[in-house]
């Protein structure tokens, strides 16, 4: 396996991190975080698809510990910081809570959009809408993980590294900086800090690589 289709593995798999890092806390997820199989894979992810210079391994490792023995607990304060607003306001999970200058319907239209493009839909029993940061991860990693396969079969990558680019852009670029803002004074907890923290890295890292791939070549990816 040559190293492009390593670090497009480890980024498409740092993509369901995140989002299975910032979903609803179930008894699976917790034992995870608390035995350190999450933190550990994390970590793994970041050092294999990004440059670490700057970034602080120790620290990132050490918040993503922060949750606890209790998963009543954690259940408790993963709703402190994105749903009660109790006893202050929490920070929000979803683009359109973000995004100034546009409504959510026209969000939600364009996100489906994106997702049927590539024969996805949000399902009809989820509780999330399409502009959830769960849902754009979860998409982000669909996308890199055919990216990967693409490379593998020596298949054209260009649709899946365009669409990356494009997604990006339009969505999780345009307001995973405020979401890391507002999650750093509205959470009281280690872990989701440091996963909003890490969110921005990565969405930041790869809006700026992809738009120098798009530069240096504008009809082709391969």
């Amino acid at each position: 396996m040559n190293e492009r289709v390593e670090d497009t593995i480890a980024r498409s798999n740092l993509y369901g991190l995140l989002a299975f890092g910032f979903g609803y806390p179930e008894t699976d997820q917790h034992a995870q975080i608390v035995e350190g199989a999450f933190q550990l894979d994390v970590v793994r992810c970041i050092t294999q698809c990004m440059p670490t210079e700057g970034i602080d391994i120790d620290t990132i490792a050490d918040g993503l510990r922060d949750v606890g023995s209790r998963l009543d607990a954690f259940e408790a304060e993963y709703l402190n910081s994105f749903h009660t607003n109790m006893p202050t306001p929490s920070a929000s999970l979803y683009e359109s809570d973000y995004v100034k200058g546009s409504d959510k319907p026209t969000i939600l239209l364009e996100l489906k959009a994106f997702y049927k493009n590539f024969g996805l839909t949000v399902a009809e029993n989820s509780r999330e809408l399409e502009d959830s940061l769960t849902g754009e991860l979860e998409f982000m990693h669909f996308l890199a993980a055919k990216e990967a396969q693409s490379l593998t079969e020596e298949l054209n990558v260009e649709p899946y590294v365009l669409a990356q680019d494009d997604f990006l852009s339009r969505h999780l670029a345009a307001w995973i900086p405020e979401f890391r803002k507002d999650v750093a004074k509205k959470s009281i907890i280690t872990f989701y800090r440091t996963l909003a923290e890490i969110t921005e890295l990565l969405v930041g890292y790869e809006a700026e690589r992809l738009s120098h791939v798009r530069s240096s070549h504008p009809t082709t990816c391969h």
